[in-house]
């Protein structure tokens, strides 16, 4: 597994290198669904939502290269525990389970909302309407990107355009979008899909107490946590060995 490793690791600083843009050190959400890596088992799949927060170390909406290669050790260090077949399965389950951890602290739900958010304003431009109180719309485009980060169609059946739709509805509804304004048909407030966040934040924690007794929830994500923690550290540990060396 070493070259194989050491070949995505290659990989991955190439790719990162070739996305991120000029006078910046870090890639965003759209720029990471478009890093190609080469066809692998062991090969971590960025899109899916859990696997990106925990990726994004400061949960700023930003991945650095630093946190990439971070992550991927996580992934390095799990394939002394998981076959190939399952390998990805594996990955995005403890991801999984370490945010509905986070979602379970006190202000959890808050902070991932905002992490949320931040992906998204990273990720594209901005626009604001000034002919009401200040509103902040992101384009199509970002929410294309939480809907495919979302698995919307495969888990919901619903289409892109269709999840557009009820997001802009729900803004006209509340006085955030003009009916019919043309000028914001691609936008979205920001405060629309806040709210489905939160919507999605009471989705999951009720289907976590309903899954996982509180106590069992919370000992699985030490432990998950725990075995981050010693799976960046070794790589720190043997990085510096090798530029001493």
């Amino acid at each position: 597994m070493g070259g194989a490793n050491s070949t995505l690791k290659r990989s991955l600083e190439d790719e990162f290198n070739r996305l991120v843009k000029a006078g910046r050190e870090y890639l965003v959400l759209g720029e990471l669904l478009a890093v190609r890596l080469p066809p692998c088992p062991w090969t971590l799949e960025p899109a899916h939502l859990a696997s990106l927060f925990v990726a994004d170390r400061n949960h700023d909406g930003r991945f650095s290269l630093d946190e990439l290669l971070d992550f991927m050790s996580l992934g390095n260090d799990r394939t002394q525990k998981y076959h190939a077949h399952e390998f990805r399965a594996q990955i995005e389950a403890e991801c999984t389970l370490r945010l509905f951890e986070a979602l379970s602290r006190e202000g959890g739900p808050a902070q991932f909302t905002t992490w949320v958010l931040a992906l998204l304003k990273e990720n594209g431009p901005i626009k604001e309407d000034s002919h009401r109180p200040p509103t902040v719309f992101i384009s199509r485009d970002a929410v294309a990107d939480l809907f495919y980060l979302l698995r919307m169609e495969e888990k919901h059946g619903i289409s892109l355009e269709d999840f557009l739709e009820l997001l802009q509805e729900a803004a006209e509804e509340q006085g955030l979008m003009e009916v019919g304004n043309r000028d914001f048909q691609n936008w979205v407030p920001i405060q629309s899909v806040e709210e489905f966040i939160g919507q999605f934040n009471d989705g999951a924690q009720h289907f976590m107490a309903a899954t996982f007794p509180d106590h069992y929830l919370k000992a699985e994500a030490s432990q998950a946590a725990q075995k981050s923690r010693e799976a960046v550290s070794w790589s720190m540990q043997k990085g510096s060995t090798g530029m001493s060396s």
